[in-house]
């Protein structure tokens, strides 16, 4: 794990890449992604604006966009059609991020991370670095919320909800400024800002944590 190129460095000289799947799922198989989207924070806390991961993902045929997902979560069949299949947009993403240690961050990580797993093929430099959720960061920082949903600490932190909550990209972007607004809670509280702490308090082990579902 590329944990221990980073594990002294401060949270803030660290790059994070925070991403986020939208899935579709089929009684009877597992859930399949059919968007991707991520962003890079580049040190000390700049949402790069030329780091943008924005991809439709064609799912198998097995778990097809049925027309009442479509009309809840607004992707569509015709949005997916053609597009890369999740193997191959992962050797995609994969590549994009390979030859920089970075830190992967997602809310409710375990879920996106069982995804990233069950694709380890396709993406092994991916599942290398350490991953961080930010619903354990939350739990942490801010234990007497009642729920740490994404839009719950959206909420606390006064951030307006996306106008297209629930697809990939505006929930990354939603996830960023929480994940910001997070580390400076944690700097103004903890002497010790070394990634590993970090990392040892809202770190996951990509694979073994359950999933969470209520937490989107």
């Amino acid at each position: 794990m590329t944990l221990s190129l980073l594990e002294h460095q401060h949270i803030t000289d660290v790059t994070y890449i925070v991403f986020d799947f939208e899935t579709v799922t089929h009684k009877g198989f597992p859930p399949e992604p059919v968007e991707l989207g991520a962003l890079r924070i580049a040190p000390p806390g700049r949402v790069e604006a030329d780091f943008v991961v924005d991809w439709f993902i064609q799912p198998p045929a097995h778990t097809p966009i049925t027309p009442q997902y479509a009309v809840n979560w607004g992707i569509r069949p015709q949005d997916v059609a053609g597009k890369p299949l999740a193997a191959a947009a992962l050797t995609a993403f994969d590549a994009l991020l390979h030859g920089q240690p970075h830190v992967m961050v997602a809310h409710n990580a375990p879920y996106d991370a069982s995804l990233l797993q069950r694709y380890a093929e396709a993406c092994p430099h991916v599942l290398q670095q350490p991953f961080v959720d930010t619903v354990k960061l939350a739990r942490h920082l801010l234990p007497a919320l009642r729920s740490h949903s994404l839009d719950a600490v959206a909420e606390h932190f006064s951030l307006p909800l996306p106008v297209h909550r629930h697809r990939a990209l505006p929930d990354v972007r939603l996830t960023c400024d929480v994940l910001l607004r997070l580390l400076a809670l944690w700097r103004e509280r903890y002497a010790d800002q070394r990634l590993r702490i970090l990392h040892q308090v809202a770190g996951i082990s990509v694979g073994t944590e359950p999933v969470q579902p209520s937490l989107f």
